[in-house]
């Protein structure tokens, strides 16, 4: 009877997974809630972890569109997210099946998969790393939110970077510049980035639209429109010159790299563009985040040792290099 007693005095300070025989779910704070985000938290909650995101935006609205290679479909298909508002069709080089979506259409099909998943969001702007809390400004008001694992999807900008005190190499700047054209087309179609004279410059086209888009030093539709001329593309360049369309002109573009992606001290680690970005020309900043955000789901089964910690950090080496490696030329 006296074991008994002291049995339920003390059960209240076990832990009952612990009891069980298992361990209680890593708890993740996912700060950014766009595609390296997201993918990265509908990882995390397919791998067992409980997961809070935390993104500052309130509505998803960014216009411009990007291409999504044929392994980035693979990945959204294994994650059952709903493509429907993807235009999907075979490239004109490899044959390969891929898709073109508006990036905000792309953030909401995988924040319609998290909300499938019972993945809470919160509203609000991270501050600061107190004491392994992640302290969250929320109308006017902090809030703490413990955790395992902190993870920085916060962007270019990233404040989760700056507060694990990891610098980035700034290897170009440019700006871009988008014209979304009301000109029908039977069939998806895109050419690769080409060199213009003083820009780059390509063409998407899709069944409803086409865009055409820029980058150099200094672009804006005019300029566009001559080096639409000069490609050939004589009706898109009259319909920019005329202003018939939707016009995205001074976008800054950025080619960094973090130096590393990860603090094991403070149990954090980077994806997306915290820790790599590029031109929005190819596209290839949204791919690769959909790629690290299956490292990182790897990442948040292992048992964070410090050798996990550097297995982690090489992977997203790689990955970086090579989306700098095949944007560095639209910096020239």
């Amino acid at each position: 009877m006296l074991f008994l007693r002291i049995f339920f005095v003390i059960l209240p300070f076990f832990n009952l997974a612990w009891l069980s025989g298992h361990e209680r779910p890593l708890s993740i704070v996912m700060i950014g809630g766009g595609p390296a985000g997201l993918g990265a938290a509908i990882e995390a909650k397919l791998g067992g972890a409980h997961v809070t995101i935390v993104e500052k935006r309130k509505a998803y609205t960014r216009e411009q569109y990007f291409f999504l290679w044929g392994a980035s479909l693979g990945i959204l298909k294994q994650w059952d997210v709903n493509t429907a508002d993807f235009y999907l069709g075979y490239d004109d080089i490899d044959h390969e099946l891929v898709g073109v979506a508006q990036i905000k259409k792309f953030e909401r099909a995988l924040e319609e998969r998290v909300k499938e998943l019972g993945i809470p969001k919160i509203v609000g702007a991270f501050k600061e790393i107190r004491n392994k809390k992640a302290v969250i400004i929320q109308n006017g008001q902090e809030i703490e939110l413990p955790y395992d694992l902190l993870v920085g999807a916060d962007g270019e900008h990233s404040v989760v970077r700056e507060q694990l005190g990891i610098e980035c190499r700034n290897l170009g700047k440019a700006t871009g510049c988008i014209a979304v054209l009301d000109k029908k087309n039977p069939t998806l179609h895109f050419v690769l980035p080409l060199w213009s004279e003083s820009l780059f410059i390509n063409n998407i086209s899709i069944p409803s639209m086409t865009i055409i888009s820029g980058q150099s030093n200094i672009i804006n539709q005019d300029l566009l429109a001559a080096a639409a001329f000069r490609e050939g593309w004589t009706d898109e360049a009259s319909l920019i010159a005329s202003g018939h369309g939707i016009f995205f002109e001074q976008i800054p573009v950025s080619l960094q790299q973090a130096l590393t992606f990860s603090n094991a001290e403070k149990s954090a680690i980077l994806l997306g563009d915290a820790a790599g970005t590029a031109s929005f020309l190819q596209g290839l900043g949204a791919n690769t985040a959909l790629e690290a955000a299956v490292v990182a789901g790897r990442f948040f089964t292992s048992s964070h040792t410090e050798a996990d910690y550097a297995a982690y950090n090489q992977a997203l080496q790689e990955l970086t290099d090579r989306l700098i490696s095949d944007s560095a030329f639209l910096f020239k």
